[in-house]
């Protein structure tokens, strides 16, 4: 009966192991590098020994910062609230959206920023313009500042009148129909031409001179419209 060969132990394991040809090269490289390695090691050993005297002197720092901002006024816990607030507005997607439309009409924004920087000149430019105006006004025997005061009150009369019951009756009735408009348009005219031609002293007429009158197409013409009036007009007054 046979007897089966005994177990390779861990010895065997690791002198096979170390008999390896990339084994040994690996030993070897370590070895030539052993001073390196034992300076790597000292040092990190030095960082870990130094580390709680390092953590000291950063929070020794951040104290001082502290202390400093808040001699300063400056709370600095509600500052990074604020951060993270608007950290996270402008983090939210219709934020980021308007920014990129914003981004995408940079050219405008840039005119827009153009035209900003220049109102400060336009502004003076305006005012020069104003005080050329006032200038010539004055030395045109006007007074511009009663003009203003005038016109202010005639805005204000005006404003009045368009808030009171008046003026929608005025509204309502036919004198601002287009027609009535046009009859007292050529009344106007009518009446800048006999201003004219009477002058200061308009001539005097009699019985005779009445008589004569009738006989002019453009009087009968405005005696016939005086008449038609007169009848619509006492018909009106009866309603």
């Amino acid at each position: 009966m046979s007897t089966s060969p005994p177990s390779t132990n861990g010895a065997a394991s690791l002198e096979e192991r170390l008999n390896d040809p990339q084994t040994t090269k690996a030993l070897h490289r370590i070895l030539d590098r052993l001073d390196a390695i034992e300076e790597a090691v000292d040092g990190l050993a030095t960082a870990v020994d130094q580390a709680p005297q390092a953590a000291n002197m950063v929070t020794d720092m951040v104290d001082d910062t502290y202390r400093t901002a808040e001699e300063h006024g400056v709370d600095l816990d509600e500052r990074m609230q604020l951060a993270l607030q608007l950290t996270e507005r402008l983090t939210a997607p219709e934020t980021v959206g308007t920014l990129t439309r914003l981004m995408d009409r940079m050219d405008d924004i840039d005119q827009l920023i153009d035209l900003a920087d220049q109102a400060p000149g336009m502004a003076n430019m305006m005012v020069d313009m104003f005080d050329d105006a006032y200038r010539a006004a004055e030395a045109s025997g006007h007074d511009p500042e009663l003009v203003l005061r005038r016109s202010a009150e005639a805005v204000s009369e005006l404003s009045a009148f368009v808030a009171s019951d008046e003026f929608e009756t005025l509204k309502n009735s036919g004198i601002l129909d287009p027609d009535a408009v046009s009859v007292v348009g050529k009344a106007g005219d009518a009446l800048a031409e006999c201003r004219q031609e009477c002058g200061d002293e308009p001539p005097q007429v009699g019985l005779w001179g009445l008589f004569k009158a009738f006989r002019d197409s453009d009087t009968r013409r405005a005696l016939g419209f005086l008449t038609m009036f007169g009848k619509h007009f006492g018909r009106k007054l009866q309603s």
